[in-house]
């Protein structure tokens, strides 16, 4: 009789090819995890891009909301006591607006903001400041501030101007 190799149990075929389809099927799951993983990273990044792009948008709101209330209603209110006579600054109305500007520059605190104003006579910054007017002032330092019309506003979370103080500049 010829020499005949003994055919392979059933059992053998079955389980060497359970084997290679479970080694298949652990490789495509690693795939599938590492891809899920992936995907939940870029996820979890677009969130917090999102996040900070709100965040930044309503801080930009609300500057520009706190620049043009700075600009527009305390840019004109406060040089209106410029011109208060004398005779009338102890009248209980001037008082009254002097209570709603302090309460004012109190919920601008709030906020986040406090008033800038650079000292008469300190060197003129034309990065914080905004020169309205030169004037001549005999015996002053040149390029020096000689008067603050109003005052600047800065952001208290990262000092960022928002609005320059407006000055009088000695020439």
């Amino acid at each position: 009789m010829e020499n005949v190799p003994p055919a392979a149990a059933p059992e053998a075929v079955d389980a060497v090819k359970l084997q290679a389809e479970a080694a298949a099927a652990r490789a495509q799951a690693a795939e599938y995890l590492d891809g899920w993983k992936r995907a939940k990273a870029d996820y979890l990044n677009l969130k917090r891009e999102s996040q900070e792009q709100s965040w930044q948008q309503a801080k930009f709101a609300v500057r520009s909301f706190a620049a043009t209330l700075w600009t527009d209603y305390y840019g004109n209110v406060l040089p209106a006591f410029q011109h208060i006579p004398p005779a009338q600054a102890a009248l209980p109305w001037v008082d009254g607006l002097m209570n709603g500007i302090k309460q004012f520059e109190a919920i601008l605190k709030k906020l986040g903001f406090e008033p800038v104003a650079p000292a008469v006579g300190s060197a003129f910054d034309p990065i914080q400041q905004e020169a309205v007017e030169s004037v001549a002032i005999p015996g002053g330092t040149p390029n020096s501030v000689a008067a603050v019309l109003r005052p600047g506003l800065r952001s208290t979370d990262d000092g960022a101007l928002i609005v320059p103080a407006q000055v009088k500049v000695a020439r």
